[in-house]
């Protein structure tokens, strides 16, 4: 058999000087989708074939299609796995691993760790690890919403064969603003003033121009701003949505 080979093309000749003909051709539209097409003609028969596949983040699929002359033969094929812990139930993944480790930042979906896919709406994803080496399971930190603060982004652990490691990744939500305070008459509030809760802890100060900056963890219906030479004046913020984006004009009534 001699084979001569133009790029995505051959031409054959066996023996009996048969030639035939196969072309073909293969791709991805995106990460998520691929495909191929196919070929083939000699003397006497003629083939073609055709595949779709789309990568889904629970389950890959596939659309097979292929032409002769005599039969046209289709299938559908799908692939993934199933697994299922106390902590998180059953979860369908399109990662086809002997050992996982499922990782969880609870309710925030689209994030991923490593190279997994995004967690879905509950914060569950899983992830391919390795057994009986360290793992480190780390969090695509640009993916997180500006209102949370990772209390950890990095976990790291050896599983054995076959395991299935569950790790969650805790958070604070953050009551964010940015505030440009003014007394009655219009005044910017003193740069240096001190900014107190009702229970008198110290929140933060207002620097120039009477900007406060605020970053909480619960979000107080009302703050109490301190002057250097000890005036005072409440700021009411039960009306006040965080928005870390844009500056917010605020009255400091007394």
């Amino acid at each position: 058999m001699i084979k001569i080979i133009f790029g995505p093309n051959s031409v054959s000749y066996d023996r009996k000087n048969k030639a035939s003909f196969n072309s073909g051709v293969s791709g991805s539209i995106n990460e998520k989708i691929n495909y191929s097409i196919n070929t083939s003609k000699d003397r006497d028969n003629w083939s073609n074939s055709a595949y779709f596949g789309i990568d889904h983040s629970i389950i890959n699929t596939g659309y097979a299609i292929s032409q002769n002359g005599h039969q046209t033969t289709s299938s559908i094929n799908a692939s993934g796995s199933l697994l299922a812990t106390p902590d998180t139930g059953l979860l369908f993944s399109n990662v086809r691993r002997d050992t996982v480790a499922i990782a969880k930042i609870k309710n925030i979906e689209g994030i991923t760790f490593n190279d997994s896919p995004p967690t879905d709406k509950e914060g569950n994803t899983i992830v391919g690890v390795s057994p009986y080496i360290e793992n480190n399971l780390k969090i695509n930190t640009e993916e997180i919403p500006n209102n949370v603060e990772l209390l950890d982004s990095v976990q790291n652990f050896t599983p054995v064969d076959k395991a299935i490691i569950y790790r969650e990744f805790k958070y604070s939500t953050i009551q964010r603003y940015i505030l440009r305070i003014k007394n009655k008459n219009g005044d910017f509030i003193s740069a240096g003033s001190a900014v107190r809760n009702k229970n008198d802890e110290y929140i933060g100060f207002v620097s120039n121009s009477g900007v406060l900056l605020l970053n909480l963890l619960d979000k107080p219906n009302k703050l109490f701003v301190i002057s250097p030479n000890g005036e005072k004046c409440t700021l009411n913020l039960e009306k006040v949505e965080s928005n870390d984006h844009k500056i917010m004009e605020i009255e400091c009534n007394e």
